[in-house]
C-alpha cells in the first residue's frame, strides 16, 4: 500500500476525530479533510470530500440515543458514506472504528456491526482495502461523561 496523501476523517468533531485530525495535520505530508455530522446530510459536501481521499478514517457514529433512533443510525451513516464513495468511483482504503460491543446482543452493538458490514461490502465490491477496528472503552480529555465511555463517567 502506498502512503496516502489525502485523509478523510469522518466524525472530526468528536474525541477520536479531533485527535486523528491533529495527528495527521502534524505530519505535513498529509492533507486532512475533516467531516462533521452535518456533512452526512449534504450529498454534495460528502461527495466532494470523498472524491479525492486516498484513505477514509471513519470515526463518525451515534453512541447514545433512544433505541429506535440508535438502531438505524450507524448503518444509515455507513450507507451515505458508501453511496458517496461509489458515486465518486473511489477505491480508497477504509478504516472503520467500531466497538467491542459489536459482539453484544444490544441495539448499539448491532448498529455498529451492521454499519461495519455495509462498509465491508462496499470495499469488497470496489476492490478497496477495509480494516475494522474493535475499540474498547475510550478515554481522553475530550471524552464526555455518560456518553463516550464508563471510564469518562
Amino acid at each position: 500500500m502506498t502512503t496516502p496523501k489525502t485523509i478523510l476523517i469522518t466524525g472530526a468533531g468528536g474525541a477520536l476525530g479531533r485527535y486523528a485530525s491533529l495527528y495527521y495535520r502534524h505530519h505535513r505530508q498529509f492533507t486532512v479533510v475533516p467531516l462533521d455530522r452535518a456533512a452526512f446530510n449534504d450529498p454534495a459536501q460528502l461527495g466532494a470530500a470523498v472524491a479525492g481521499a486516498d484513505l477514509v478514517l471513519h470515526l463518525a457514529g451515534v453512541n447514545r440515543a433512544p433505541d429506535d433512533e440508535l438502531g438505524p443510525a450507524n448503518p444509515a451513516i455507513a450507507r451515505r458514506l458508501v453511496e458517496a464513495l461509489a458515486a465518486a468511483g473511489s477505491a480508497a482504503t477504509l478504516l472503520y472504528a467500531s466497538s467491542l460491543h459489536e459482539a453484544a446482543p444490544g441495539v448499539y452493538g448491532r448498529s455498529k456491526r451492521e454499519a461495519g458490514d455495509v462498509l465491508e461490502a462496499w470495499a469488497s465490491q470496489a476492490g478497496a482495502r477495509f480494516v475494522r477496528f474493535l475499540l474498547p472503552h475510550i478515554y481522553c480529555e475530550l471524552t464526555r461523561p455518560n456518553y463516550n465511555s464508563g471510564i469518562a463517567t
